[in-house]
């Protein structure tokens, strides 16, 4: 498909606010902020990356993103690469993979990169990653706060088709959590299915007290049980609920996965944790292993929400990127994903033309 060579990069900051607030450990999260990047050619094709670290989860602070982005803004005019799919990942690859570059940012830049790339070869941005057109697939969505509040976000979503939900547990209060699954199972029904997040913020004890009192029914897995990676195996050996593990996790190593029992899933979050090449190195790595891989978001707006789409439209279709709708504005005239879950991966680009009036008008003012 030819050389690509990059003529500029432009970058503002943007500030996108929650439908509500959800709390993040021991965080209330409001507002998002970051900064959305534009990435041209030699040749006038554009492409698109955000870059919003996650307050109280992403390492990065969003002054050092900003900071790494002025001297990219000098730097990366005039690099050219081949504009083949595995090329492009090496080059990526080889430019930022010694761990420097903050993670958001990675993400933004390999997703504005990769954007410019699949519409070089006339390819949709799930086929260029995938190398076919991945089937439609429907997403899970995100309850959270107290119980009335998840019950009726949980009918919400089930009346628009979704049937797998993501809920926060790893609360001190364990007979509460019980309860909330119970409520959740009787008003869900059946066929739902629970993926559980205990945020390592449990002991082994209190992992098992609450693997004992709620019961493996409808619970696809339970993530990161416990604080310490050793500790996962004790959870499965003695419970019979699914284990699941984040990449990235303090002292865990996706080349290691083999090893943990009762591990069956890994979870991978782009925009918080080593951008789009990490991600798909773990995913392969994963799937190698026979382990089934969860592509997860992180409230991101529908630029970061476009590639994370297409990232789990090439690797089957089993994602967690029901944050979004939680995303009041979400900078795009069109949605990655609908109302009721479904993800189009055909559909699934960022131009200048899909963006918002007001994002374009800030764009053409940088």
């Amino acid at each position: 498909m030819g050389d690509l060579k990059i003529d500029s990069l432009r970058f503002y900051p943007i500030s996108f606010s929650l439908e509500r607030a959800v709390r993040l450990g021991e965080q209330e999260l409001r507002r998002r902020e970051g900064f959305l990047l534009q990435v041209t050619s030699s040749e006038g094709e554009v492409g698109f990356g955000e870059a919003s670290p996650l307050p109280g989860v992403s390492r990065e602070t969003l002054g050092k993103v900003g900071h790494q982005l002025q001297h990219l803004q000098a730097e990366l005019p005039g690099d050219r690469v081949r504009s083949g799919s595995g090329e492009i990942f090496a080059w990526l690859f080889r430019r930022w993979g010694d761990g420097l570059l903050a993670s958001s940012l990675k993400f933004a830049l390999e997703s504005a990169i990769i954007s410019l790339a699949a519409k070089r070869g006339g390819l949709g941005l799930a086929e260029f990653l995938a190398g076919e057109v991945p089937r439609p697939f429907l997403t899970s969505a995100f309850l959270s706060g107290d119980v009335r509040e998840t019950m009726a976000q949980a009918l919400f979503y089930k009346q628009r088709g979704i049937q797998t939900f993501c809920l926060a547990v790893g609360d001190r209060n364990i007979p509460l959590a019980v309860r909330r699954i119970e409520a959740l199972r009787e008003i869900l029904g059946p066929s739902a299915l629970l993926r559980l997040d205990a945020r390592g913020c449990w002991g082994i004890e209190e992992a098992l007290l609450f693997a004992g009192s709620v019961g493996k029914n409808q619970i696809e897995h339970i993530l990161t049980p416990c604080r310490e990676p050793k500790e996962w195996e004790i959870f499965a050996r003695r419970s019979d609920i699914p284990v699941a593990a984040r990449a990235g996790w303090p002292g865990f190593s996706i080349e290691d996965c083999d090893l943990f029992f009762g591990l069956e899933t890994v979870v991978v979050s782009p925009g918080v944790e080593d951008g789009v090449t990490g991600a798909l190195n773990v995913m392969a790595r994963a799937r190698e292993q026979g382990k089934k891989v969860v592509v997860e978001g992180a409230f991101e707006s529908g630029v970061g929400t476009t590639m994370l789409a297409a990232l789990a439209a090439g690797g089957g279709g089993t994602s967690d990127l029901g944050s979004f709708f939680w995303i009041k504005d979400r900078l795009l005239n069109e949605a990655p994903v609908l109302d009721s879950g479904m993800i189009f991966p055909r559909n699934l680009s960022v131009s200048s033309e899909g963006l918002s009036a007001a994002v374009r008008q800030r764009l053409h003012a940088v």
